[in-house]
């Protein structure tokens, strides 16, 4: 035994550089972590003074700025071309990006914070502009290359395939289409829209055959890299993913082993920049490269010994061994989770390596032929189809609930398991732990799947607007969509959580930009076929809300064809145990206006859930005494909140456990009344606002229902 430990410490003292790495990072990561929330100076159309220290040029011209103004880093939203080392002076305001308060959303105020940044500054009036002409031509060199390579491609293949081979091969995913980001997304690939190790890996692939065969000497090979790796670098604009990996490869080249250079480039880019502890991205790279060292020789001599390949076995045993490593890191950081998304990610990038070899051979030869880049083209447009289709099977996909909170560390355990049972330490109870771990996950599996919800509604967080997804065994439901502006960004990213490509029913409860404005892009984009709503006609009100659509008269006749009317005693069977039915209007609406909407009854589970669009007092005096409702359990409020609806008879009438109120932060029209409040208050309602929750989940069983938020009072009062 104190052979073994003796050995142990051997190894570490061999590599030196390995704990202070570990050190360095706990250490940045936990401070930046607790400091990263701190406030900073905040302006409001003044004056302000702007250093720009980093720059990012994009193919579609939205460029990337991050300047210090008064010690702090902003985000810098400008117009003018801007270069590092530029002193602006400029009138603007100070703004808070915007954050995740829906599953699914993309979280730009936490992306952000990762690089220090804690406001967005959007630049009014440049007073004055002193260019760094250092900093200009540092720029131009950077993107000299890539810009050069650009324009060659440019010539050779379609408009959606150098989209395509920008964002694979040049490290830019800005000209790539919404849909196809959005594939990328469901199936966890994202990182393969940005250069990466796996791009790296490709690019050098071919080097060390190439000096194999001019028989180059060990000390020449460095030099060789070194260029090859720079050469790369300039190629895809030294992005920061690009940079991560130019150093990764460089450190792991000059050091006496992977371990140190790893360890040595981590010890670099930290001191670089801290705040890259942050990022998912560095995280990423070093789980995958970690996932290299450990299995990469294992499993190149098995597949070797299978295909009697070099390089194909070393091409694919990189790239699973790099997943293995990121399937952790992958479980920890992901809300949901898809076996069907981890073949793809292998499967991916198995293509990205092969993409970027026959990219480097397509530059080199397209002097001479016009179909060098026609391989290029083709992986591409595979890449993508496997995306897309695999999209369709994301339903089969898990979400990390708190049941299934303990599954990484779980994973994490067997894997070292496995990979250390060799150490005098595991090897005496090997089979014991192995079995302990494999019994522990598939129970942990089995209870989530066990305890998931019958149906889930989800209140979601759309600003000033109604919107709520009703999910059942069988069908989905929306109710309302929100504004455009916002529903059209938003409801998206919460259908792609949930895995729905397209809805079963949309119900609009009356013509209100803030009800019905994101269910035209749903139209538009293919994920909605059928609107219902309580009013269909011509009128001022139906004809001043289609007309922001309006923009030929295909899209007039399409939108035209694509509403239908619910009237009341209707009902949508959702599933065996959840009906929607439509208790309002008890009359032949004639406007589609607020006392027109749509009341809708949902009974899942024997609980009842009222939605009531924006009826006013006298719409619910109406249904009182026609006695069109009785008690509930949860009620959408009606009109966000406004004092002229949800009254006390109302209330005495449905009284309802938990009230949801769906509504904007500091809106104009001061939503929610204090009156209303103060009347949900004496039925003692639990009282819920996406306002301060962010999204709200009704979660129903067979024995009861319970409500999550998304965010725990988002902005803390």
């Amino acid at each position: 035994m104190n052979n073994n430990i003796s050995e142990i410490f051997k190894k570490i003292l061999r590599r030196p550089l390995l704990f202070p790495a570990i050190i360095l990072f706990v250490v940045v990561f936990v401070y930046l972590s607790w400091i990263k929330g701190t406030d900073t100076k905040f302006f409001d159309n003044s004056y302000a003074k702007i250093l720009i220290i980093q720059t990012d040029y994009r193919f579609n011209g939205k460029n990337y700025y991050i300047g210090l103004i008064n010690g702090d880093r902003y985000k810098i939203n400008c117009n003018q071309d801007l270069y590092p080392g530029d002193i602006l002076e400029v009138k603007g305001v100070s703004e808070l990006p915007y954050e995740a308060t829906n599953p699914g959303e993309f979280d730009y105020k936490d992306y952000l914070q990762t690089k220090g940044i804690s406001y967005v500054f959007e630049v009014d009036e440049i007073l004055t502009y002193n260019q760094s002409q250092v900093g200009y031509l540092i720029t131009r060199i950077r993107y000299f290359i890539r810009d050069g390579v650009f324009d060659i491609v440019k010539g050779e293949v379609a408009d959606n395939e150098l989209a395509l081979l920008g964002a694979f091969c040049l490290g830019d995913s800005s000209l790539v289409e919404q849909n196809t980001i959005r594939a990328f997304r469901t199936n966890n690939c994202s990182h393969l829209l940005a250069v990466s190790g796996s791009h790296f890996a490709g690019f050098l692939l071919l080097i060390p055959y190439f000096m194999d065969t001019l028989e180059i000497n060990p000390r020449s090979r460095r030099i060789f890299f070194l260029i090859a790796v720079i050469i790369t670098g300039f190629m895809t604009g030294w992005t920061e993913s690009v940079t991560r990996a130019a150093i990764m490869s460089i450190c792991s080249l000059f050091m006496r082993d992977s371990i140190s250079g790893m360890s040595f480039a981590a010890i670099v880019m930290l001191l670089a920049n801290p705040y890259s502890a942050l990022s998912s991205g560095f995280q990423m790279s070093f789980c995958a490269t970690i996932g290299i060292i450990c299995c990469n020789g294992k499993i190149s001599a098995s597949l070797f010994r299978f295909c009697r390949n070099k390089f194909l076995s070393e091409a694919i045993a990189v790239t699973l061994s790099a997943q293995i490593g990121v399937l952790i890191f992958s479980f920890i950081n992901s809300t949901k989770y898809s076996f069907i998304s981890f073949g793809v990610q292998i499967i991916g990038s198995f293509l990205i390596e092969c993409l970027c070899v026959f990219f480097v051979l397509g530059l080199v030869f397209c002097t001479i032929s016009d179909f060098a880049m026609f391989p290029c083209a083709f992986i591409a447009n595979t890449i993508c189809s496997i995306m897309n289709v695999t999209t369709r099977f994301s339903r089969y996909s898990f979400s990390f609930r708190n049941e299934y909170r303990l599954l990484p560390v779980l994973l994490m355990l067997l894997f070292i398991c496995i990979y250390l049972r060799k150490c005098w330490l595991i090897r005496s109870c090997y089979k014991l732990i192995v079995v302990i771990l494999s019994i522990s996950i598939v129970s942990v599996v089995f209870y989530g799947l066990y305890d998931k919800p019958k149906t889930k509604i989800l209140f979601v967080d759309v600003g000033q607007g109604d919107c709520c997804l009703i999910i059942t065994e069988r069908f989905n439901c929306l109710i309302d969509s929100g504004v455009n502006i916002n529903g059209s960004k938003t409801i998206p990213e919460v259908l792609d959580y949930y895995s729905i490509d397209k809805l079963d029913f949309a119900i609009m409860t009356h013509w209100d930009e803030d009800h019905g404005g994101g269910m035209i892009e749903l139209l538009k984009s293919g994920r909605v076929d059928m609107i219902y709503t309580s009013f269909v006609g011509e009128n001022s009100n139906v004809n001043s809300f289609l007309s922001n659509y309006y923009e030929d008269d295909e899209i007039k006749n399409v939108l035209n064809d694509c509403f239908r009317e619910l009237h009341i005693n209707q009902s949508i069977e959702l599933s065996e145990n959840d009906k929607l039915k439509v208790i309002w209007p008890n009359y032949e609406p004639m406007t589609g206006d607020n006392p027109d909407s749509l009341v809708l009854n949902l009974e899942t589970w024997g609980r009842n859930i009222l939605f009531t669009g924006d009826i006013d007092i006298d719409c619910e005096l109406s249904m009182i005494e026609s006695s069109l409702v009785t008690s509930i359990d949860v009620l959408k409020v009606a009109h966000h909140g406004s004092k002229y609806s949800t009254s006390s008879d109302f209330l005495k009438c449905t009284n309802p456990s938990d009230a949801v109120i769906s509504v904007g932060l500091h809106n104009y029209y001061g939503h929610p009344a204090d009156e209303v409040i103060d009347r949900l208050g004496e039925v003692e309602a639990n009282i819920y606002q996406t306002s301060k929750n962010g999204a709200i989940i009704v979660n129903i069983a067979k024995d009861g229902y319970k409500i999550d938020v998304f965010k725990e009072n988002k902005y803390a009062f």
